[in-house]
């Protein structure tokens, strides 16, 4: 996965609009493109997703040999999980000015 296509994930699943990270609901899907791992808003995002699931304790000890740290950056294991199959609805629901299709 790149990481366009991981930010594109994180859009999908709605990390971009947990409200607990409230510098990235204002990131609209038209500006994903723009975006790069190292920005701001998507190291929110990334965070976002690192806490929302239990699942990345084991890979990042199965790489790293240590605890999860949930500090938005996409390493390995953030990666890995994202390529697992997962419910397709988002985590978060999407702010007023987001677009998103649920189907």
């Amino acid at each position: 996965m790149n990481d366009q296509d991981f930010i594109k994930f994180l859009w999908n699943t709605g990390h971009f609009w947990n409200r607990a990270y409230p510098d990235v609901l204002n990131i609209n899907e038209e500006d994903l493109p723009f975006l790069s791992l190292r920005d701001v808003a998507v190291k929110f995002a990334v965070a976002s997703y690192q806490q929302s699931d239990a699942n990345l304790t084991p890979l990042v000890f199965a790489y790293h040999k240590r605890a999860p740290m949930f500090d938005g950056d996409a390493g390995p294991a953030t990666k890995e999980l994202a390529t697992w199959d997962r419910c397709p609805l988002p985590d978060f629901a999407p702010p007023p000015n987001a677009t998103f299709d649920y189907g």
